[in-house]
């Protein structure tokens, strides 16, 4: 060993640092002969790496100690890995982390609060106190006052301080007081980038952190911490991508470089060249590079693609309709030294670039949607064939649906918790505490919350106090046995917390799944949460049993797999259910960011009416409800009192804004005034003067009647056959649509009668074949018996 460098000055940041400087660079390294060190799920020669460490902590770019256990021992002290040539490594995986997030603040003693920063992070440890102990897996944010400016990852188990005299110096040099219950850990650190470090406004200096979107951005910068990210370029000329990503069929990009650096989770910027150069899409990379020689999007290139390494995509924001240009972007800061325009295919880019065209492009979303040119309340009528559900779907596709979006963890929580009953999530969660938790806590939980019920008539400290003793063990609770549950799953510790079983721990996942499980242990990351498109609408078709209960609110019973799906007893539950116009009503208060009625309810005027005016003018913040077939439904028994409510005039925030109490629920309720009602009526099943008169008050109606296409080959025909409808009946309600005949060939024509037209002028003229035959005769369709004896109906030749 050289006597002018101290090796011992090295330690586990500046292996972690080699590595990330090995990366960037593209160094090469020398192989080793009988080991590899793995990190981050990597294999590397341990001498190599302690070559590079040495050079970041003592400025030379030197390792004196021979290969095997004298250099292994270092990086094993750190918690790294040591495999043999012939050894796989241990997968990597995120489960490694326990989920548990704590703080671990930095002004401690007399020294300069930085000091005793550096002091840790140089010995790449953690300090916690004995009522607070880490586990390995655990995570820590490093805190100087309320900035965290470092993440560690606990990776040995905790001893004393008092057990390590060279750190029982280091306390006394900053007067730091400590005895036996001050403890320490190794810890895997990770400095924050500028743009990561964030707040967290908490001021005891160490402490377990339950403030769930502190400790979810705390796990997602640490699951991030080493993607790379990625331009990934394509000429237009060579390869149609509007296409491609039209059909779907995007599915992998052609590598031609960094193919051994491109991995599962890295971040693309999908790039086109050309006159319209710009960003076209972002994208997440799903699979390695490997050899493929047909993919999905192969027809769509214009000449044989000279590669057939690709790597897995997945597209997470398509911009083909509105893409990021280079002319307009350029200048931008941060963006300018951007690899873009040269020959090739892959290039490396920046997590900072990555960030800068991410907001960009959620922030153009807010605007992208298109103005809606709907009345609030509009009714589609027309006969048959018109076009009616074909208009909804583009109103859904146009007006309701963001392309290129995220979906935030709340949202994905709330769409995914429906499908389990509550005890299941209360015990997920109590599992994922690792430690006895409380009523109070649980309320806080935010898979908890996203399951609550925030309509039920019983509060939510009460509604996990009767989960919890129905499915507590027989010490917990004093409830009367007819209520409880076969399944005793929950046990109550010393002040009233509570935890599993203990002879139900083992067999939890069987009891409840290990899906809930896995979600509660990281409940705002766990749903997939980038998505292409977001959907803003809900929709039902009306039919004549349909009620007010079905519609907005009502009692209904507890089904089997429901809320107690182990009803042990026989006896019948019974519970509050929403209708999808309430939730509708819901989502569309939640896009002007109220959580419940309630809370909207008892805001002051002038802030409500602000949230909405600014909610008005969005076109991303409108939600619909359509409704098809509106009119098959008893209009009065299915909206109630609410159909007053639907006027413009009396939502939320309007002149005559009027608010009810629901009678089920005793909740205030008021529709809001981003919440378009859409829906469509067949005027042959029933006129529009016949419809409900308030109902025909409140709606706008448009109509839509058949297109008589110029130049297609059954527009005459289709033009003939209504006009003997009409000299029969006398109503263009009862009139045959386009849609019959629309993407259909000439040889479909007896087909398209005999299955389509014919049995619906039976229905018209009541199975009068004379009557049928006559209008067909006039509109130029010849006719003959079915050949089906005593069937006196007809079918076209």
């Amino acid at each position: 060993m050289s006597q002018d460098i101290d090796y011992t000055r090295i330690t586990q940041q500046h292996v972690l640092d080699a590595v990330k400087k090995i990366e960037d660079e593209s160094i090469t390294l020398e192989p080793s002969t009988k080991f590899d060190v793995v990190i981050n799920g990597k294999s590397y020669p341990p001498k190599e790496i302690m070559r590079y460490a040495n050079l970041l902590a003592n400025g030379v770019k030197e390792w004196s100690l021979s290969g095997g256990e004298p250099t292994n021992r270092y990086l094993k002290a750190w918690g790294f890995e040591i495999v043999g040539k012939d050894e796989a490594p241990k997968a990597v995986t995120e489960y490694e982390l326990t989920g548990n997030v704590f703080k671990l603040g930095c002004f401690w003693g007399t020294g300069n609060p930085n000091s005793f920063y550096e002091m840790i992070k140089s010995r790449s440890i953690v300090i916690g106190v004995n009522h607070k102990l880490y586990r390995p897996g655990d995570l820590v944010i490093i805190t100087e006052g309320f900035t965290v400016y470092a993440i560690a990852k606990v990776i040995s188990e905790t001893t004393t301080v008092t057990d390590d005299p060279g750190l029982e110096i280091e306390f006394a040099k900053y007067q730091i007081e400590y005895d036996d219950y001050v403890n320490t850990a190794q810890a895997e650190w990770y400095e924050l980038e500028k743009d990561d470090i964030f707040e967290y406004s908490e001021r005891k200096g160490i402490c377990r952190v339950n403030n769930y979107h502190i400790r979810n951005l705390a796990l997602n910068l640490w699951k991030d911490r080493f993607i790379n990210y990625w331009i990934f370029q394509g000429d237009p000329t060579e390869f149609d991508f509007g296409r491609a990503v039209h059909d779907d069929v995007l599915y992998d990009w052609t590598v031609t470089a960094h193919k051994d650096k491109i991995k599962t989770g890295d971040k693309v910027i999908l790039w086109l060249t050309g006159k319209r150069a710009g960003c076209y899409a972002l994208a997440r990379i799903t699979s390695p590079p490997e050899e493929k020689d047909n993919s999905p999007d192969s027809h769509l290139w214009k000449n044989e693609p000279k590669a057939s390494l690709k790597a897995g995509i997945e597209l997470t924001h398509a911009l083909t309709g509105n893409p990021l240009l280079w002319q307009k972007i350029k200048d931008t800061n941060g963006l300018e030294e951007m690899k873009v325009g040269h020959r090739g295919t892959n290039f490396s880019a920046t997590k900072k670039q990555y960030k800068i065209l991410l907001n960009m492009v959620e922030k153009a979303n807010q605007n992208m949607s298109a103005k809606i040119d709907l009345f609030i309340n509009t009714i589609l009528y027309g006969p048959p064939g018109t076009g009616k559900t074909y208009r909804l779907n583009e109103y859904k596709d146009e007006y309701f649906t963001d392309r290129g979006v995220s979906i935030s963890p709340e949202d994905a929580l709330r769409n995914k918790v429906p499908s389990f009953p509550l005890w299941k999530v209360l015990a997920a969660v109590i599992h994922a505490s690792k430690e006895p938790i409380g009523i109070t806590e649980l309320i806080q939980h935010p898979l908890v919350s996203a399951k609550l019920n925030p309509a039920n008539k019983t509060d939510p400290y009460n509604q996990i106090w009767n989960s919890l003793h129905s499915y507590a063990d027989d010490d917990s609770t004093q409830l009367d046995n007819s209520l409880r549950r076969s399944i005793k799953l929950f046990h109550k510790e010393d002040k009233n917390k509570w935890t599993i079983a203990e002879d139900k721990v083992t067999e939890l996942s069987d009891i409840i799944g290990q899906e809930i499980i896995d979600i509660a242990t990281n409940p705002l990351t766990a749903p997939v949460r980038d998505v292409t498109s977001k959907t803003r609408f809900n929709f039902i078709t009306f039919h004549q049993k349909y009620s007010y209960e079905d519609f907005i609110e009502g009692i209904k019973p507890v089904l089997k797999d429901d809320e107690f799906d182990d009803v042990g007893d026989g006896n019948l539950q019974f519970e509050l259910k929403k209708g999808i116009f309430y939730n509708s009503c819901l989502e569309a208060l939640r896009l002007a960011d109220y959580e419940t009625f309630n809370e909207c309810y008892s805001d002051s005027v002038i802030n409500r009416n602000s949230k909405f005016e600014a909610a008005k003018n969005l076109p991303s913040k409108q939600f619909a409800l359509f409704i098809d077939e509106i009119n098959r439904a008893n209009i009065s028994a299915v909206f109630g009192e609410l159909i007053t409510l639907l006027e413009d005039d009396k939502r939320i925030g309007e002149e005559n804004e009027m608010w009810i109490e629901l009678p089920y629920s005793n909740e205030k309720f008021c529709v809001p005034p981003n919440l378009y009602v859409i829906g469509t009526m067949n005027t042959a099943d029933r006129s529009i003067a016949l419809l409900d008169i308030a109902l025909r008050r409140r709606f706008e109606f448009k109509a839509l009647y058949p297109e008589y296409q110029e130049g297609q080959w059954w527009a005459a025909l289709l033009e003939a056959l209504n006009a003997a409808i009409y000299n029969w009946k006398k109503n263009p309600d009862f009139f045959i649509g386009h849609a019959f005949f629309i993407n259909k060939q000439p040889a479909d024509l007896t087909r398209i009668l005999n299955t389509k037209i014919i049995p619906l002028l039976y229905e018209y003229c009541q199975n009068n074949t004379d009557a049928v035959k006559k209008i067909l005769s006039d509109a130029g369709v010849n006719t003959k018996p079915t050949g089906i004896k005593e069937n006196f109906q007809i079918v076209a030749e």
